[in-house]
């Protein structure tokens, strides 16, 4: 089962390279994408999945630490996502897409990052 954060590393890591050679193509698609609600739901869904596999095998890790409260907070994140309701959703991913755009590549190197340490803690 620590095969599926590895799959979650490489899927970080293959989505950072995509601002490098696509920079626009996750933004175009969070933008088509950001009144249906099929977004929210998987939003919510991957970051409980990942926080609660990170949080289950910590211990597995070379980082326990690190990957437990990691996943501690990918837990909030995903109800703060269930709690602020569709509309606010809605307002924040424009928001987040607006406001980050210019740092794509930050973005993309930032996932990057994510990927590889999340590959590293559990091999």
């Amino acid at each position: 089962m620590e095969n599926l954060i590895i799959v979650f590393g490489v899927l970080f890591l293959a989505a950072g390279i995509s601002f490098f050679v696509k920079p626009d193509l996750i933004f175009d698609f969070l933008r088509k994408e950001a009144n249906n609600i099929i977004l929210q739901i998987l939003a919510i869904t991957v970051r409980l999945v990942l926080g609660l596999l990170l949080i289950y095998f910590a211990n597995s890790s070379r980082y326990p630490t690190v990957i437990a409260a990691f996943g501690w907070f990918i837990i909030l994140a995903a109800i703060a996502l269930l709690l602020i309701g569709r509309k606010n959703f809605q307002i924040l991913i424009e928001w987040v897409l607006n406001f980050f755009n210019p740092y794509k590549m930050v973005g993309g190197f930032l996932a990057i990052m994510l990927g590889m340490f999340l590959i590293y803690a559990f091999i």
